[in-house]
């Protein structure tokens, strides 16, 4: 029961008062992340997809990346990002139950998914979601997305 991409969702163009609020805060984030590493630059923000993804239990994410190689153009920045709606009452009986776990230098670091959680990352990094168990049934939702920031001045 792996949870799937699914492509050419564009949730956060829909036109509705969360949705349009929600857009806001996560480019003002990712203005703030880009004013962080690269000062003086003017970027051009575009949400290349948007959609949502619910975890029941046993759902899962095998290790993944969101980049795709052949069409990355040097100067551009990717990034995807994840806003964490509802956790779906997680059973902390299970280790690292539904973390989303990155690798990093051989490394792996959990993060435990919690309502309104606004995670962001570079897109080539490599990804999973460990098995997610539901204490009462519930499904864990999120919004996913993929960015890619242009800087004006290229």
């Amino acid at each position: 029961s792996q949870n799937a991409y699914v492509p050419g969702n564009r949730i956060l163009e829909y036109n509705e008062y969360a949705v349009t609020e929600l857009k806001k805060i996560i480019l003002e984030k990712i203005i703030n992340l880009l004013n962080i590493y690269f000062k003086n630059n003017e970027w051009k923000i575009l949400i290349t997809n948007s959609w949502i993804q619910k975890y029941k239990d046993g759902s899962f994410l095998s290790p993944h990346n969101h980049m795709v190689v052949e069409q990355q153009e040097p100067n551009y920045k990717y990034f995807s990002l994840a806003y964490y709606i509802d956790d779906g009452n997680p059973d902390e009986n299970h280790t690292f139950n539904g973390c989303i776990t990155f690798q990093v230098n051989q490394k792996l670091f959990h993060i435990r998914p919690k309502p309104g959680l606004l995670l962001i990352w570079e897109s080539h990094l490599i990804h999973n979601v460990n098995p997610f168990f539901s204490k009462n049934n519930s499904e864990r939702m999120m919004l996913s997305a993929n960015i890619i920031c242009i800087p004006e001045n290229n």
